[in-house]
């Protein structure tokens, strides 16, 4: 299975906004924060269940009792879906429950990590892309929440990161001016390009990768502050995609 952070292409998501930002810190598995951004699961339609782990963590000094709800935000028909959540819950019908209220709650103490989220898809054989919005929030005020949207893509073709890029480091990330990307990429690779997407999954910038080790430099003033994706692109192909920050000065 790959699994990659991305930007989601084309897809209306549910517009769902908190009032208040919940004091809990979303991580996938490799400490890269998710809250209020998107992460892409990749892999073959034939694949029975897809799945994605996350960590989440109270960052405040008091206990807090968190729960989490899921919206079903674009789901393909014919397949289903299922997550966990302190309890874990059988596989539904797309459509079949839109949104989803977990009947069991976390206590979360100060300072305090918690593998308890596990998001679940089953593409049934299909080709496609399935959405999902995670909203965790604090049961004694549910304004107070954070959120993460989860793809699962069984349509999007990549390849494997470790076949084309023996080298990539960006720097400074997040960042309040220019940012360096020093790329290596094989010898025998070709038609290689770094894409930069927005969060509505818009192109805002690229560069053609003309030699297999290259620095390309994002000049200051280029992208607005913001969250953006970069990503390696090989022959239309997502070699690997990762968040990219422009702070405000």
């Amino acid at each position: 299975m790959k699994k990659t952070i991305a930007s989601l292409l084309g897809m209306g998501l549910l517009a769902i906004t908190s009032v208040a930002q919940l004091n809990v810190e979303i991580t996938d598995e490799d400490g890269n924060l998710q809250n209020e951004g998107t992460y892409v699961v990749y892999d073959d339609p034939s694949t029975p269940t897809m799945h994605l782990d996350l960590i989440s963590k109270n960052l405040s000094s008091a206990n807090i009792v968190v729960n989490v709800k899921r919206y079903e935000t674009g789901v393909q028909s014919g397949t289903q879906n299922f997550f966990c959540w302190g309890l874990c819950y059988g596989e539904v019908d797309a459509g079949a429950v839109p949104v989803w209220v977990s009947d069991d709650f976390v206590d979360m103490i100060p300072d305090s990590s918690y593998v308890s989220f596990h998001a679940y898809h089953k593409p049934l054989n299909l080709a496609g892309v399935s959405c999902y919005r995670y909203v965790w929030y604090d049961t004694g005020n549910v304004n107070d929440s954070t959120w993460v949207d989860i793809c699962f893509d069984t349509e999007t073709v990549g390849i494997s990161e470790s076949n084309v890029i023996s080298e990539l480091n960006v720097y400074p990330n997040p960042s309040l001016g220019s940012v360096n990307f020093d790329i290596a990429l094989d010898a025998s690779t070709e038609n290689a390009e770094l894409v930069i997407h927005n969060l509505l999954g818009a192109r805002v910038w690229s560069k053609t990768i003309w030699n297999n080790e290259q620095k390309i430099v994002l000049n200051e003033g280029e992208l607005t502050p913001g969250i953006y994706f970069y990503s390696v692109q090989v022959n239309g192909q997502i070699a690997i995609t990762e968040k990219l920050i422009i702070a405000q000065q």
